[in-house]
């Protein structure tokens, strides 16, 4: 083989294995912060993401974190890409007592939880909505209304 063709061979391997080597997919964008109902820190639940529109290009899906000491996170990896999105929030909080839920094929005693958000912020009605900026901090605080 001639020596032109060799080079050429391995500056095209060479430049597959630099692109190859690059950030694979679209931008994506770390969120966090704190949840309150009405004021007061959630205990626990989940601030779903949902997307709006296909204003990335890219096939966008639900993004979930899960509400803890008040406190929700979503890292970069995997987190939001661009794009605008609804904001859902479900925290939920014990009552003190004690049922019976079946859990698999058995059946146990488990805390009784229930909805303390309000049910419009909880769903696909929610009038909360975020977009992920690069030059943004990736902080957005929530307080939803009580039941």
């Amino acid at each position: 083989m001639p020596t032109r063709i060799r080079i050429s061979c391995l500056v095209l391997a060479l430049a597959s294995v630099a692109l190859g080597c690059g950030r694979k997919g679209p931008e994506s964008f770390a969120v966090q912060g704190q949840v309150t109902v009405g004021g007061r820190a959630a205990d626990a639940g989940v601030v779903r993401f949902v997307p709006l529109g296909d204003e990335s290009g890219a096939a966008r899906g639900t993004v979930t974190a899960v509400i803890a000491g008040g406190q929700y996170q979503i890292q970069a990896d995997g987190g939001l890409q661009k794009g605008q999105y609804r904001v859902e929030v479900e925290v939920q909080e014990k009552t003190g007592k004690k049922i019976m839920a079946d859990i698999g094929p058995e059946t146990a005693e488990i805390d009784e939880v229930v909805l303390v958000s309000s049910r419009q912020h909880a769903g696909p009605d929610s009038p909360l909505n975020y977009t992920p900026e690069s030059r943004a901090s990736g902080r957005f605080d929530i307080d939803v209304p009580g039941k």
